[in-house]
């Protein structure tokens, strides 16, 4: 039985559909299994079920935005470790100093490379995986 590597795992919630479908569809060609939705508390709740590797927040989104849905995820100890990264068109250092008080570990500003994003969510594209050899398993 050969063994494959574990697919990453990432909740992202942005509210402007173009935007999101792009990114989307950015992660998922670079070996990303995403799950999408539009505001902080659909994200809360996918982070909660799902448990993934990272989730990636929009800052101002209806309902719940990404600062409070930040902050409400790093209360949850089944989530401690999760890295939760910024994503916003606000380069201001009024964002930025928001986003470290409401516990994200990461900020990147629109429009962004995919080779940032992956660096700041901490998973490799699929040019920098580096997998042990796969190996027989034999019973």
């Amino acid at each position: 039985m050969l063994l494959a590597p574990r697919e990453r795992k990432l909740v992202y919630a942005e509210d402007d559909d173009l935007f999101r479908s792009t990114i989307v569809l950015m992660l998922k060609e670079a070996g990303v299994q995403v799950y999408s939705c539009s505001d902080g508390a659909q994200a809360v709740e996918l982070c909660e079920s799902i448990r993934p590797d990272a989730a990636l927040f929009d800052l101002d989104m209806p309902y719940l935005d990404g600062f409070a849905a930040a902050r409400q995820l790093r209360q949850n100890p089944a989530l401690l470790g999760m890295r939760i990264v910024a994503i916003t068109g606000r380069a201001g250092l009024d964002y930025r100093m928001r986003a470290v008080d409401s516990a994200f570990d990461e900020f990147v500003c629109k429009p962004v490379a995919l080779a940032t994003l992956l660096a700041a969510l901490h998973m490799a594209g699929p040019a920098d995986r580096h997998y042990p050899p796969v190996q027989e398993l034999r019973s």
